[in-house]
């Protein structure tokens, strides 16, 4: 039929995909789909690379798998090779069918819970002894997590789950080096504090010294011996302010949470638009500078090369407009 033949409720249709009147019906609800893919209607008959498992603890792309996959890595370790293990591997795809079938009616949930479900199930059908075999197979699967259908909620739950994986990754690095860097800096004022005239003093001394071994020692006596024969090296006053207003900076950051379970205080990351999320960058930006700055410094101070007159006007300037695209990279 080509357009002069059409009737104009079917020439508008085609052009504008909209019916006008009653000459066309609405095929809203009848679950139509173009002929060529008939054929594959139930997709949970077939093995695709859905769903996807979203892996627990594991960095990188490694943390996304398909269901099919951790299946097949479970039968190469479990399933005798040859006519012994067709059983198992029979068996295992059938399993692997029961979940997709669950998934595509609605179900949810973690690995763990669905792989027992459609245990049990199958062992409803064929014996108790096939569940316990495929229980005891689900250990050879070396992972959990959330198992996710191709649905309209998989792509955020995907990306969600990528970017904790990732950050989780990065959180690590940086605690790793800031505990360090806390840890030197602290031992810097530490030194000083002990060979200094405070240090010595009685109580001093006293505090320094744990557990019931107090009473044993005559601490005046102590200070006066120490005090002697240690030479006064306290820090000059602009280091030691210096290395606390960056201790003080570095312990009171917000941008990794020292526990993933426990954000508590720390930023959110998470925004379903672009406006929050930029509003965000913006009002943490003076954050983001003071944090690399303090870190910037504590490397500086932790490997002894700070050199006032050098480096004290470039980080009086400095301010949001100097971080660089490599110090943005470090946050989350």
């Amino acid at each position: 039929m080509d357009m002069k033949t059409r009737q104009p409720a079917q020439q508008i249709f085609h052009l504008t995909g909209k019916r006008q009147g009653d000459a066309l019906q609405a095929i809203d609800g009848l679950k139509l789909l173009p002929a060529l893919l008939a054929p594959y209607r139930d997709l949970a008959a077939l093995r695709h690379d859905f769903p996807l498992v979203l892996l627990d603890g594991v960095d990188g792309p490694g943390s996304v798998r398909s269901l099919s996959a951790l299946v097949d890595g479970m039968l190469r370790e479990v399933a005798p090779r040859g006519i012994e293990g067709e059983r198992l591997r029979r068996h295992a795809l059938q399993l692997e069918t029961e979940i997709r079938r669950a998934l595509a009616d609605g179900a949810e949930g973690r690995l763990s819970d669905l792989w027992e479900a459609a245990a049990a199930r199958l062992g409803e059908r064929e014996g108790e002894t096939l569940e316990q075999v495929l229980l005891h197979a689900a250990s050879a699967l070396h992972g959990d997590g959330e198992v996710v259908a191709c649905t309209q909620t998989m792509p955020a739950r995907l990306l969600a789950h990528v970017w904790r994986a990732a950050q989780g990754a990065k959180a690590r690095q940086f605690h790793t080096e800031l505990s360090g860097l806390m840890l030197r800096l602290s031992d810097i004022l530490r030194a000083a504090h002990v060979h200094s005239e405070a240090g010595t003093r009685p109580e001093s001394l006293k505090a320094s010294l744990g557990g019931s071994h107090r009473d044993a020692f005559d601490f005046d006596l102590l200070s006066r011996i120490v005090g002697k024969g240690m030479p006064q090296q306290d820090l000059p006053p602009s280091r030691r302010q210096r290395l606390e207003q960056t201790l003080a900076v570095l312990r009171s950051q917000r941008f990794f949470a020292p526990d993933p379970e426990a954000a508590g205080d720390c930023f959110n990351f998470v925004y379903d638009n672009c406006a929050d999320a930029a509003r965000a960058y913006e009002q943490r930006a003076a954050d983001a500078a003071s944090l690399i700055k303090a870190l910037s410094i504590a490397e500086l101070e932790a490997a002894g090369r700070y050199v006032e007159a050098e480096h004290d006007p470039v980080f009086e300037s400095f301010d949001v407009e100097s971080l660089t695209a490599a110090d943005l990279a470090r946050f989350p």
